[in-house]
């Protein structure tokens, strides 16, 4: 089941946006016309609040994890850190990046998922390590 703010977020956005368009159509039907704040707030906090959503998403996702790479080393951990899970890099057999690459590189938002041969698959959060420092300790 999906905590209760996970749900509540579609809802309170769509509120959100109705109560933006009401507000803009009644300025705008009584002549006032429609002011810049309103279009503001209409376009850049709904962004503001879907940024802000995925970095609290992905930072959930990284924490209390843990990722023990080495490049030289045949073996790498990755898990909660009390007791990480042991892989094996030959065992891979694809990695996946997920995200938006800029000028700079992937954005820390992005997620590697790693497959096996047993068919077993891990997501690493690139909140952990940057996704270029992390596929250079794969083979390719």
């Amino acid at each position: 089941m999906q905590p209760l703010h996970v749900l509540l977020l579609p809802v309170l956005a769509l509120l959100y946006f109705t109560i933006i368009l009401a507000g803009a159509l009644s300025l705008a039907m009584s002549g006032k016309g429609v002011t810049p704040a309103i279009l503001i707030a209409g376009v850049v906090l709904p962004i503001f609040v879907c940024a802000l959503r995925i970095w609290i998403s992905h930072w959930q996702a990284a924490r209390g994890k843990v990722l023990i790479l080495s490049q030289g080393k045949d073996d790498f951990y990755y898990g909660r850190e009390e007791a990480p899970d042991h892989f094996s890099k030959k065992d891979i057999i694809e990695v996946i990046t997920y995200g938006i690459r800029g000028k700079n590189g992937y954005a820390r938002t992005t997620r590697v998922e790693i497959s096996f041969t047993n068919g077993q698959r891990i997501y690493i959060s690139c909140l952990l390590m940057r996704q270029e420092k992390l596929l250079a300790k794969f083979p390719h």
